[in-house]
């Protein structure tokens, strides 16, 4: 409230004193704190107002000035509607300022795709060490100032895509605002946060891998080029390194990983700053199991219970905690909260259910709980718990690791569910079942192809689902078998190669698969022994 007052005050004695630039300048500040504060309509009309007044300082004389303002204002606005969710009116403001600012963002996405490519090139020329940096200090003050904005005008279109799924437009945004904030570095909060964005970008489509060397060299700039220090730089800071936890996470050295996210973690524990929260924990957890750190995943969840404490108003941690403790419960027998705990926590909390937007963390709970019910037979409740989860879950091309999971534990249910139909020679519902076995082995297939986290995992089931439906002798399944194990080390996934190898076993036991998978699934269901 204090730089609200303050901006007011500015906004009153500057236009008393005919001082129209600084009074419009200080409305655009004024404003985008009433957007900090949630007070959006009035943003808008401080907005609208400072657009009237531009009318009189539009001279020859100002033309960079008013050029540079309106850029701000239009980016300020679309910031406003898209707070009130108007994403269409947000898009054209977007657009609207690129414009203004001299850049003209391409709707074709033939074209966006191709620009994309040239500015990559010209993003790692500028990231390349031995590369020959341009003098920048010889440029002029307004022109620092726009090319400041159009790497914000670009970062808030970033945040506009990503939120639409429209990945093509949203990497072109990143890499082109990137591309500006490189060249006029005095900027370190848009810097930052123009790094944020091209990496989390980078995480979802699939070249992360490829630019690991961009990723060392973005925290080098980022040291060098910290000028000013206040809530929206820190608030960079957590996105910018959490954005890099999750490109670490693609790689295969998951100690790096592990240790990135836990320091992550540390930053937010110190800045108090929560909203990165619940994307870093369940990934870092996912991380931590697959490398078999039963108890360092213990602890992590005790850092969330800590966290739900300081943050009691919400019930994304709550239902975090709770999926996760199923997580650990499913993959290692391994019980902190059992499933009636969970159950009940549901039924006490429906409405919060209702209230949280991440709908990752719903689908994680309700295909966990479901997964639960179907591997120990309870089919009524399972029943209840599908029902649920088919209205929170949701699978796209580019998403999370951490749907991917969730994905690759719907199948291990359906799988399950198949054979149960089988053994009841109930021919409509296998066909049913089947049909989705299928439709969502293509889903999960399609968006590992971007994010190969839980591939060996994912040949895993795809493996007991060929076998069920279509038995074959047991030396080609032990092939298959040798084959993701193979996977699950170079991904460095300990958990699931122990698990394809116990797999192994069972297969060799049992002669093969036919007949034997209610005993199969007992013993699958309990590692304790392998995990000991």
């Amino acid at each position: 409230m204090i730089l609200y007052n303050m901006f007011s005050e500015i906004v009153l004695h500057s236009r008393g004193a005919g001082m129209l630039e600084k009074c419009v300048e200080a409305m655009i500040e004024w404003a985008r704190i009433c957007i900090k504060l949630s007070n959006i309509p009035k943003a808008i009309a401080i907005l609208e107002e400072a657009e009237k007044l531009m009318a009189s300082i539009d001279t020859v004389e100002n033309i960079a000035l008013v050029t540079y303002l309106r850029g701000r204002l239009y980016t300020v606005k679309a910031r406003g509607k898209y707070s009130l969710e108007q994403f269409e009116r947000a898009l054209e403001l977007y657009y609207r300022a690129a414009r203004t600012l001299g850049m003209d963002f391409p709707r074709q996405r033939s074209l966006v795709r191709l620009k994309s490519k040239y500015y990559l090139a010209k993003v790692k020329s500028y990231l390349n060490p031995t590369g020959k940096e341009k003098n920048r200090s010889s440029k002029s003050l307004f022109y620092s100032l726009i090319v400041s904005q159009i790497a914000s005008c670009f970062n808030g279109m970033h945040k506009l895509f990503v939120k639409l799924r429209d990945w093509d437009r949203a990497a072109l945004a990143a890499i082109w605002g990137l591309k500006h904030a490189l060249r006029h570095r005095k900027g370190s909060t848009v810097l930052v946060k123009s790094f944020a964005n091209f990496f989390h970008t980078a995480y979802h489509v699939g070249y992360s891998e490829s630019i690991a060397w961009m990723q060392e060299r973005s925290l080098e700039i980022v040291a060098e080029n910290v000028h000013r220090i206040d809530a929206d730089y820190l608030d960079a800071v957590v996105r910018f390194y959490t954005a890099l936890f999750r490109c670490q996470t693609l790689r295969s050295k998951k100690i790096l990983s592990i240790e990135l996210g836990k320091v992550v973690l540390h930053i937010n524990d110190k800045l108090q700053h929560q909203s990165a929260e619940w994307d870093i924990i369940p990934i870092l957890c996912e991380l931590l199991l697959s490398h078999r750190r039963i108890a360092e995943t213990v602890q992590t969840l005790w850092a969330l219970q800590q966290l739900i404490v300081h943050q009691q108003s919400s019930p994304t941690g709550h239902i975090w905690y709770y999926a996760i403790c199923l997580d650990v419960l499913l993959d290692t027998s391994c019980c902190i909260e059992t499933y009636r705990r969970s159950e009940n926590f549901y039924y006490k909390n429906r409405e919060s259910f209702l209230a949280q937007r991440d709908g990752f963390a719903s689908a994680r709970l309700f295909a966990n709980l479901w997964l639960w019910c179907v591997r120990y037979g309870a089919w009524v409740a399972a029943d209840n718990w599908l029902a649920l989860l088919r209205d929170h879950f949701v699978l796209s091309a580019y998403d999370s690791t951490i749907n991917i999971n969730t994905a690759v534990r719907i199948l291990e249910g359906m799988v399950l569910t198949l054979i149960n139909h089988i053994e009841a020679r109930n021919t409509a519902q296998i066909r049913r079942v089947r049909a989705s076995i299928e439709t969502l082995l293509g889903s999960v297939e399609q968006a590992l192809a971007v994010n190969r986290n839980h591939v060996a995992r994912f040949e895993l089931m795809r493996i007991y689902y060929r076998q069920v439906v279509d038995p074959r002798a047991g030396g080609t399944v032990r092939r298959e078998l040798a084959a993701a194990a193979k996977r699950a080390h170079q991904r460095n996934d300990r958990l699931c190669h122990d698990q394809i190898e116990h797999t192994a076993k069972v297969c060799k036991w049992l002669g093969g698969w036919v007949g034997g998978w209610v005993g199969f699934w007992s013993v699958f269901a309990s590692l304790c022994d392998l995990l000991a």
